[in-house]
């Protein structure tokens, strides 16, 4: 247990400040215990970002037996999305906005009226009477408008952050408050140092160079991965083929690792992702948590009319090997004009079909052939899944936009878990870990998104670039 643990259990002596939580060094473990070791007569206030982030808490006060009633938990937005909307005249946030239905517009209006709220004062002794401290998680994730309310907050009662520089990888369309400021705001009290993550599979070494290799990286020095320990595996890659090596690399990883594997590919290369895991056996590519191939299927299926058929096949092509959309266009257009001279697969009927006559039902045929195709591997789960769902009993005539756009939803507040290998980029798999990470693309990785991919796998981690000496911006 780190020291802040021994000298600090009760958050009634604790300062407002800032805890710095290198990767895999047992900061939710932390928060979970500090909340179950005070004494505090009114709950504690605990806010993180994401819906995974309060599950990953939420699990861990469990584990540790921490009554429910001895705490609030949730999301900064949540929260500040439940504040004004108890108070919308004062806030000035009409129930429209705190819907959240358009989220990359009305989560700004939101953080903008909390913070009035808390400026104005006119909440002061609700906030003071209901919480008697607040512990907010991945703090480096902040913008400027949650910083300032953390801020306003801190005159209530106090105010501990957990937050890491190296982590900062979120980069909102707001501003984002310099470090310097966050750290002005909320003076460090406390590091932790314990890589437990590694600690716990054995791999004391691996993880001891990860919390050495923190300092250069903060520094814009250069990482030898020949001085690495063992549990780093450096692959050279080929100018002309590049590929031939990631792609040997992450089947590799796929033998030797018992609970799934993450690899970590280029976000700024358009259908990177996809086409990675489709020439990977059973891989899948992580999508947004909002699901953004879902919510796009869902909002041109309203009306529910043959101008769909195109997003369809698209979906299909977007979601599956095996299904190329131009080609699928035309093989349908050819079923249609009575054209083909070949018998009709029976996902090509079901396209046809809809096109004749669409319905709920067609919807749910091309579904069903989708899964049934034996030439056929879904690469995109977690938005298959969505609209899948939401159509499996969905009745004639209902709002199929509605319905997958709430099935998303739920989806999102699940979280995700590891599912086999799983290929997406360090903002998606962020807050995720396997026993082996194979990070494929390293050209363009700023110090923070190396460190944060470097720190996913416990085991082990597969490196594929073309000079072992790894130079981030």
């Amino acid at each position: 247990m780190d020291a802040v643990m021994k000298v600090s259990l009760d958050l009634v002596g604790i300062q407002s400040g800032s805890i710095e939580a290198p990767a895999g060094c047992g900061k939710t473990t932390s928060i979970a215990n500090l909340v179950s070791a005070s004494n505090a007569k009114k709950p504690i206030l605990i806010l993180t970002h994401t819906n995974a982030g309060v599950m990953a808490l939420q699990e861990k006060l469990r584990e540790r037996g921490v009554a429910a009633s001895r705490y609030k938990l949730a999301t900064l937005d949540g929260w500040s999305r439940r504040l004004v909307s108890f108070f919308p005249l004062r806030s000035g946030c009409p129930p429209a906005m705190t819907a959240a239905d358009n989220p990359n517009v009305d989560y700004g209006a939101i953080r903008k009226a909390a913070l009035g709220l808390l400026v104005s004062g006119h909440v002061d002794r609700v906030i003071a009477n209901t919480y008697s401290s607040a512990l907010i998680d991945e703090y480096q994730d902040c913008d400027m408008l949650q910083h300032k309310l953390c801020a306003n907050l801190k005159r209530l009662m106090p105010v501990s952050i957990f937050g890491d520089e190296l982590q900062r990888i979120f980069g909102w369309d707001s501003e984002m408050p310099l470090w310097a400021d966050v750290l002005s705001e909320f003076p460090v009290i406390h590091r932790l140092s314990t890589p437990h993550r590694w600690y716990n599979e054995g791999a004391h070494l691996f993880g001891d160079w990860l919390l050495g290799i923190r300092s250069p990286l903060e520094n814009g020095q250069p990482i030898d991965l020949r001085q690495a320990q063992n549990g780093v595996i450096w692959r050279q890659v080929s100018e002309d083929n590049p590929d031939d090596v990631k792609l040997r690399s992450i089947r590799y990883a796929d033998k030797i690792s018992s609970n799934g594997v993450l690899v970590i590919c280029d976000e700024k290369r358009k259908s990177r992702l996809g086409d990675i895991a489709k020439r990977v056996f059973g891989a899948s590519v992580v999508e947004a948590a909002e699901l953004p191939t879902a919510r796009t299927l869902a909002n041109n299926l309203e009306p529910l009319t043959k101008d769909a058929l195109p997003h369809l096949i698209n979906f299909a092509a977007t979601c599956a090997t095996g299904v190329r959309q131009k080609d699928m266009t035309r093989r349908v257009a050819t079923l249609l004009d009575g054209r083909s001279r070949k018998p009709a697969t029976e996902l090509e009927a079901t396209f046809a079909q809809f096109a004749r006559q669409p319905s709920v039902s067609t919807v749910r045929a091309i579904f069903s052939a989708l899964a049934s195709a034996k030439k056929i591997q879904v690469i995109r789960w977690e938005s298959y899944r969505a609209v899948e769902m939401a159509i499996r009993r969905a009745p004639e005539g209902c709002d199929l936009k509605d319905r997958i756009l709430k099935s998303c939803e739920q989806r999102r507040l699940l979280g995700r878990s590891i599912r086999g290998t799983m290929v997406g980029s360090t903002l998606l798999l962020k807050g995720l870990q396997a026993e082996v990470v194979v990070i494929a693309d390293t050209e363009n990785l700023s110090r923070e998104n190396l460190y944060v991919a470097l720190t996913r796998g416990s085991k082990k981690v597969i490196i594929c670039s073309r000079s072992p000496v790894l130079s981030p911006s």
